[in-house]
């Protein structure tokens, strides 16, 4: 199948794709995919740094949550917004973050801000995989208990 939009003939291009048309595409996604390789080459090493400073770094959204941890870890926080509650707080990682071994989210409804609640999550989730004591979680990271009518 070639790829088309309604646009295509605006643009020149036939609204329906002929057999010609897929050969030409077939030549450029060949080439496309080639230029994407390149690209994945330094993409993915950067991503990987970048994940890791989200733990490691000064300013990483979850570096105090990782503090004095012996596994590095790779990261992301998140926190999505839920009209008229509290956000759902998220972590996604990986560790070690230099040889990962272990990929992970923790996922927490209505509880806050990721680095918040999920993060510390995420830390005990890697220490108990390793066999590492787990760190308390900080009063902020703790469950809130429902209100019963």
């Amino acid at each position: 199948a070639v790829p088309t939009t309604p646009a295509a003939p605006a643009a020149g291009a036939p609204a329906w794709p002929r057999a010609d048309a897929a050969a030409t595409a077939a030549r450029q996604r060949a080439t496309v995919s080639g230029a994407r390789q390149d690209k994945d080459r330094w993409a993915a090493p950067v991503a990987r740094e970048a994940l890791a400073r989200v733990t490691t770094a000064p300013i990483g959204t979850a570096t105090h949550r990782f503090l004095g941890m012996s596994i590095p870890v790779a990261g992301k926080t998140g926190t999505a917004e839920n009209p008229g509650k509290e956000p759902h707080s998220w972590f996604a990682g990986f560790a070690p973050a230099d040889n990962p071994q272990i990929a992970f989210a923790v996922v927490v409804e209505n509880a806050g801000e990721g680095s918040t609640v999920a993060a510390p999550m995420a830390r005990q989730v890697v220490e108990a995989y390793f066999g590492l004591p787990l760190t308390p979680l900080p009063p902020e990271a703790l469950p809130t208990p429902t209100p019963q009518p």
